[in-house]
């Protein structure tokens, strides 16, 4: 299991490995839409935000204590604090090409937020699910295989505990 770590340059910790960072940063298209259910102190997203100037990032997390997000912030990045529940079916359908789930790391919690968050991935995006197979957290590998059998997605990659989902053809 990843341990709390420092990213250079800001503030708070990340949990993603510098494979997965690199994995994820790899999808992002350069004017792309990224949603990031689950952000905390908000480094990984500002560590993408920097290299992807011309992306928009969008952070779900019902915490109310923003203030290493905000000071990590960059112009492309957004919050909206809230549970998923509320906020997902707000936001437009079919925007996002790539969406990281890393909020509840419990089976309830990763269920919800896959299903709540399908109809906002645009038809050729793709979902980035963390902590998945991690031993700590076994309901995010079932609350995935059985979300994939359902909605017809496949697990195309795993770098370290992230899992890349895609639509299956």
């Amino acid at each position: 299991m990843t341990k709390h770590r420092t990213l250079d340059g800001y503030v708070g910790y990340s949990m993603t490995t510098e494979r997965e960072l690199e994995a994820i940063l790899a999808r992002i298209p350069t004017r792309g839409y990224v949603l990031e259910i689950g952000t905390h102190h908000g480094a990984s997203v500002a560590y993408w935000a920097a290299r992807r100037p011309t992306a928009v990032f969008v952070s779900v997390d019902r915490t109310t204590n923003t203030s290493n997000w905000q000071r990590n912030r960059r112009a492309n990045m957004a919050l909206l604090v809230g549970d998923s529940s509320l906020v997902l079916p707000v936001l437009r359908p079919a925007l996002f090409d790539l969406v990281f789930v890393d909020a509840g790391h419990n089976y309830l919690d990763c269920t919800f937020d896959l299903q709540g968050a399908v109809d906002l991935l645009a038809p050729d995006g793709v979902f980035a699910v963390h902590d998945y197979g991690a031993p700590k957290y076994p309901g995010v590998k079932t609350a995935t295989g059985r979300f994939c059998e359902a909605a017809k997605f496949v697990v195309v990659e795993q770098v370290d505990w992230t899992a890349f989902l895609r639509r299956a053809v």
